[in-house]
């Protein structure tokens, strides 16, 4: 019988993120999400539940010709090359005609030269997290012993340029470095070289030991406005921000990349180590709601076309009505669930910093117009 799967991604095909080791990893992240649990025990996907995953999620999209895997963690490196070389052999299994992309967000720590050959010969897009200079990057990211992870990061960093791969970047924002945007844009721009970085504001919504190193909301604000004045100051600068190209874009009647700001947030399934299916692994750790199922009981099909998912997308969705007459709504739509107070029904944390920086966004896009140089900025945003 055929099912029906709410999708609504301009590909026509929901996205999975797959947690291949689950919360394991070699760092303790002072604002990791898995902190609390044991990420020093290695735990790792199945060959059989990876080949039943993939097999069944590229037969259940047969009809597109493109088909996308996000790989995550933890740190999912620790799965091995040997892990991450089954997964290519799986996905040439049942690919046929369809093309691939793999995307990967690794804390570069264990990039070697095999690792980096293996981006490079299957076409691996690559997150390197990355919170700034040593001074400031040390002050958060850290390995268990307490040493800072700053130099081994750049080690892999070092490596990914010697393969000649484009690789992007995600900066967590925290009190340690919410006041020095600009020192972390010259930073990735002109140091790291990176062609790209985003944002995380860091808000320790259910982790209360750690709401000393959470941002407020006008932080927040006052960072985007650093962002966008170091944008506007770097005219030579190729480095693509997420958070402006998405707001920009936004403004202008397009849609952003981010399942944060675009309203795509049911679009994404996660897949945990232990075979467990969610919205994803930290709203699932805290909102029984945001979980649908696992593979050792059910098919994928079964799973993303069940009540469990579909009364989850009922939730969510219904949590913007609120919102739908802000002006600012495309641009927001209540932002990311796992940051709606209380979890996925209520308002969205970061609204006040939204509206605030949308207002300051619109004015200088204003004055940008008054001057016809609008087509010149999109063009440099990448957003045209």
């Amino acid at each position: 019988m055929h099912r029906k799967i709410y999708i609504s991604t301009p590909n026509n095909a929901v996205i999975p993120i797959i947690n291949i080791v689950g919360h394991h990893c070699n760092l303790r992240c002072a604002y990791c999400f898995h902190s609390d649990s044991d990420q020093s025990r290695k735990t790792v996907l199945s060959d059989n539940l990876l080949s039943n995953f993939i097999q069944q999620y590229i037969e259940m999209f047969s009809t597109e010709s493109f088909v996308r895997f996000i790989w995550h963690g933890g740190e999912p490196l620790l799965a091995g090359l040997d892990k991450f070389n089954y997964v290519i052999e799986c996905q040439n299994k049942y690919l046929g005609n369809r093309k691939v992309s793999n995307a990967i967000q690794t804390n570069g720590t264990l990039i070697n030269q095999s690792w980096g050959q293996f981006f490079k010969e299957h076409y691996f897009k690559v997150g390197i997290s990355i919170d700034g200079p040593e001074h400031i990057h040390n002050m958060a990211r850290k390995f268990p012993d307490g040493k800072g992870s700053f130099s081994a990061t750049c080690k892999g960093i070092e490596v990914l340029k010697e393969s000649g791969i484009n690789f992007g970047t995600i900066v967590t924002v925290t009190k340690y470095n919410f006041n020095k945007a600009k020192i972390i844009l010259d930073f990735i721009a002109y140091e790291v070289q990176a062609k790209s970085v985003g944002f995380n504001f860091y808000s320790s919504i259910d982790k209360k030991s750690r709401h000393s190193i959470s941002i407020s909301y006008n932080e927040a604000y006052l960072f985007l406005v650093d962002a966008y004045e170091w944008f506007i100051a770097n005219p030579d600068s190729n480095l693509e921000i997420r958070e402006l190209k998405d707001f920009t874009a936004a403004i202008f009647g397009r849609i952003g990349i981010s399942c944060n700001r675009n309203g795509t947030c049911g679009d994404y399934i996660s897949l945990n180590y232990d075979g467990s299916v969610s919205a994803c692994t930290r709203l699932a750790d805290v909102w029984d709601k945001a979980f649908f199922g696992n593979l050792k009981d059910n098919n994928l099909i079964d799973i993303l076309s069940s009540n469990r998912r579909l009364e989850f997308l009922k939730v969510i969705n219904s949590s913007v009505n609120n919102c739908r007459e802000c002006k600012f709504f495309k641009v927001c739509r209540n932002g990311c669930t796992y940051q709606r107070i209380p979890f996925g029904i209520g308002k969205y944390n970061y609204c006040n910093t939204i509206r605030q920086f949308l207002k300051f966004l619109s004015h200088k896009l204003k004055l940008i117009a008054d001057n016809n140089e609008l087509i010149h900025f999109e063009s440099k945003m990448k957003i045209l």
